[in-house]
């Protein structure tokens, strides 16, 4: 639905990203938002990024290597990607802000975190810079998955990232190896 390209600054304000698709399975990141390189991005004041496909990575949003994306006061629910991220997917150097969002029902087929994937390498940023998101609540994100895989059915933390959850409720997410 929206592709921000590289080196762009955007405020997206009291909007929704509702049944948007992305259908190639090798290249097919984003289903409502894709953040290219470089790029920053604020979300706020009742976003909704709700039914969004991405038939790879990031079914609501996906954010590409060494962009930033601020996110507050949203619902990121029933998306869906084949691979990781269902609701939110963050690439490598990738920084994430977030609070007072609501995280439910997203899924992927397999790969890990339904609700939001954090690569290796992304710095998670709150106002004061202390590293932490506050007031997230993650609720019934589901991985359905045909092999042995599949870590983190509402949340995946990569290699090397630091994050301090606080005011937060993970209720009902699930992992189903078929």
């Amino acid at each position: 639905a929206l592709y921000v390209g590289q080196d762009v600054s955007i405020k997206i304000r009291n909007s929704s990203f509702i049944n948007n698709t992305i259908e190639n399975t090798m290249h097919g990141n984003g289903g409502g938002i894709y953040i290219d390189e470089s790029s920053n991005i604020t979300l706020y004041d009742n976003i909704i990024i709700s039914n969004c496909h991405a038939g790879f990575n990031g079914g609501g949003i996906y954010v590409s290597k060494e962009s930033y994306i601020d996110i507050k006061e949203a619902i990121l629910q029933d998306n869906h990607a084949n691979n990781n991220g269902g609701g939110l997917y963050l690439d490598y150097l990738a920084s994430l802000s977030i609070q007072d969002v609501s995280i439910m029902r997203n899924s992927i087929w397999y790969g890990n975190g339904a609700g939001i994937f954090l690569s290796n390498n992304v710095v998670t940023i709150f106002k004061d810079k202390t590293n932490f998101v506050e007031r997230l609540s993650f609720v019934g994100n589901r991985i359905s998955s045909s092999s042995d895989g599949g870590n983190g059915g509402a949340l995946y933390v990569g290699q090397d990232v630091s994050i301090k959850i606080r005011n937060s409720s993970f209720i009902n997410n699930t992992i189903e190896n078929t």
